[in-house]
């Protein structure tokens, strides 16, 4: 039975005070942590086809 894609977690970046998520082994940033934007971007990265932007 294969696997249900797994919701990323949404963390602090202390360093930088920004939001990451952890995609298959890497680090996405998502923008200031707690803004409803980088929330928002957690949604868009979570869903069933995963597309990351990078600035």
């Amino acid at each position: 039975m294969p696997r249900k894609p797994k919701v990323p977690s949404y963390c602090l970046h202390k360093a930088s005070g920004q939001a990451v998520v952890r995609i298959n082994g890497r680090d996405h940033y998502l923008g200031l942590y707690g803004t409803d934007s980088a929330f928002g971007l957690r949604r868009t990265a979570s869903g069933s086809r995963i597309e990351v932007r990078t600035h």
